[in-house]
């Protein structure tokens, strides 16, 4: 996994995040048709990605396209694989165990990642390959605007509220795929892959809670690496010291977002009890990036809310845990292994 710049995961956190916390209820403007004085309704352009909107819409699944093999290992085949959101193509990587499905499955959510240096594979292939090795099939997709994928929106804004939407769809399709376990799937995500995957488990759990889950695999676990977890705006404020102009262009950002809507809305700490899915929590001590006292707080947050929670520090690790990672993949295994 790559090192993150403090300008490259600003710059990422302020879409990621922001699609994160999108939990308004919708909004809308009131205009007047021209010369008629006749009054009509526009949705503003984010409030079908709020998470109350999302909670109450079933996710989409396509059949998964397995294509052409990539590479081999000690114990499983590299494969390239599609599916589609919102009519258009998403690419990812699949790692294959050796031997006869239906394997468990982990459905991988990367973090931060430069859209001209991207590889299909980047930031999860290592993990991915261990995981392959142990007998789980892994799932990484490149997301819209990535690898072979689709361009993603035009909006930057809007390209990041779609995230959670990708991997919702995703998860939905799992079914479609012949090698994968349906009844035991899991997720990971990394840095603001974890805040992703944060926002996917509470989706999910408003899903549950209004009945619409029916289509959608159940999550045994989730395995949160380092995640990206407090609240807009102070989530992208925090990285603006390092920027060339100071942080002026992503301050207007939010200060004009927040001329539309409320960001207290956005905040995924008013809904930690929504998550019901289990969550195993890996953070390095020397995490320049995603600090260790952002995760303990949580954690505190998620217990508060009557989670099942486990959680592993890795004393002076960075925010890719490059010195703890041997034993942060042992451990994900060893747990997931326990929830078969």
């Amino acid at each position: 996994m790559r090192r993150y710049s403090v300008l490259g995961i600003a710059i990422f956190c302020v879409f990621g995040i922001v699609s994160g916390y999108f939990w308004l209820h919708s909004r809308s403007v009131t205009l007047l048709s021209p010369g008629k004085g006749v009054q009509r309704t526009v949705e503003l352009p984010y409030a079908k990605y709020t998470f109350t909107r999302l909670a109450n819409t079933q996710p989409v699944a396509s059949t998964i396209q397995v294509g052409d093999e990539t590479g081999k290992g000690k114990g499983y085949t590299v494969r390239d694989f599609s599916y589609m959101v919102s009519g258009r193509r998403v690419t990812g990587q699949l790692h294959i165990p050796d031997g006869v499905g239906p394997f468990p499955t982990i459905l991988m959510v990367r973090g931060y990642a430069d859209v001209t240096t991207y590889t299909t594979g980047t930031g999860t292939r290592p993990a991915a390959e261990y995981y392959s090795e142990h007998g789980y099939l892994t799932i990484a997709p490149d997301m819209l605007g990535y690898g072979g994928s689709d361009p993603a929106d035009t909006d930057p804004l809007g390209a990041r509220l779609a995230r959670p939407v990708e991997i919702l769809d995703l998860l939905a399709s799992i079914p479609t795929l012949r090698l994968a376990d349906p009844e035991r799937v899991y997720l990971w995500g990394h840095s603001n892959g974890g805040q992703i995957s944060l926002s996917v488990l509470e989706i999910m759990g408003g899903l549950k809670q209004n009945g619409l889950d029916g289509n959608i695999p159940k999550l045994r676990a989730a395995v949160l690496w380092a995640p990206v977890s407090k609240p807009f705006p102070y989530s992208v404020l925090v990285y603006m010291d390092e920027e060339a102009d100071g942080g002026k262009a992503l301050r207007k950002m939010v200060a004009d977002f927040e001329t539309q809507y409320n960001a207290d809305d956005f905040s995924i700490a008013n809904y930690w009890n929504w998550i019901t899915t289990p969550v195993q929590v890996e953070q390095g001590t020397g995490d320049q990036l995603v600090p260790y006292w952002w995760t303990n707080d949580l954690v505190k947050a998620l217990k508060a809310g009557g989670n099942k929670v486990s959680y592993f520090t890795y004393p002076g690790a960075d925010h890719n845990l490059s010195t703890g990672w041997n034993a942060a993949v042992a451990r994900d295994v060893q747990w997931f292994d326990t929830l078969k």
